[in-house]
């Protein structure tokens, strides 16, 4: 019940504080707010996202669920429905597709997803960058291999998943990779968590790199996470959209924080 007026305050402040494009001075933040996280347009692969996302708000098959993260909020229980995970812990299509627009326009090589679940937002990061090598990293042996049996279907040939906690499994393969392109976290809903994987990555950041974060007022300690990235000596440009934040490494640009309507 606390999370819940957390969450509801946190967002009636967004509302009234966020701003849109006619707020922006920033002609890089501009260019990106106008063009990728406002725009309306449709993309070759979201019909068959859309396609895919409907079978899993069907599918009635249960899942034993080994949760190495905060947890859900909604069902705390193990055994889940894989059509009630997708409703209550999976990214709207709106969010879903704008990850697809931010992948598709900076054209990664390199993607860190953090946290596949079951695989439905790693499909999206997959389409929007098919040259990409997209790793997706899952605590969970049930709903990877949910995940894995999806990708097939999906012939999404360019996703790595990697199995294990993230603990050990991230540092583990960031040795193998020289930088990150683009990095999601959503795997470990936890300040200390979230501030870990985020010092890990950033060792492997070049001045276009681009971290998501997920779920940025999913609690206090989550925003507490957020507001310390935001502020840390290598950020640069930071975009609290609400539902997620970006951030940018860019040197050229001024230490600068938008809060801006999605």
């Amino acid at each position: 019940m606390k999370r819940f007026f957390f969450f509801v305050i946190s967002y009636l402040k967004y509302y009234i504080t966020s701003k849109d494009e006619h707020s922006i001075h920033s002609p890089f933040v501009f260019t990106l707010y106008t063009e990728v996280i406002r725009t309306k347009k449709k993309y070759y692969a979201f019909e068959d996202l859309n396609t895919i996302r409907h079978n899993l708000l069907t599918d009635k098959t249960v899942l034993k669920i080994n949760d190495l993260g905060a947890g859900s909020q909604v069902n705390p229980d193990n055994q889940r429905l894989v059509c009630d995970i997708v409703k209550n812990s999976g990214k709207s299509p709106k969010i879903s597709e704008l990850l697809f627009r931010l992948t598709n326009h900076f054209k990664p090589s390199v993607l860190i997803d953090l946290g596949t679940s079951l695989g439905l937002t790693t499909l999206y990061f997959s389409k929007a960058a098919s040259k990409a090598t997209v790793y997706s990293f899952e605590g969970c042996h049930n709903t990877l291999d949910y995940a894995k049996k999806l990708f097939k279907a999906a012939n999404a040939e360019n996703i790595v998943t990697i199995e294990g906690n993230i603990d050990t499994t991230l540092p583990a393969q960031l040795e193998q990779i020289e930088t990150i392109d683009i990095a999601y976290f959503d795997a470990n809903h936890t300040y200390e968590a979230t501030k870990k994987y985020f010092e890990w990555c950033i060792q492997k950041i070049h001045n276009d790199s681009l971290f998501i974060f997920d779920d940025i007022y999913w609690s206090p300690e989550m925003k507490q996470a957020w507001q310390e990235i935001t502020n840390h000596p290598r950020t640069v440009v930071t975009i609290d959209l609400f539902e997620i934040g970006l951030v940018f490494f860019r040197k050229e640009q001024p230490k600068q924080h938008f809060v801006l309507k999605l």
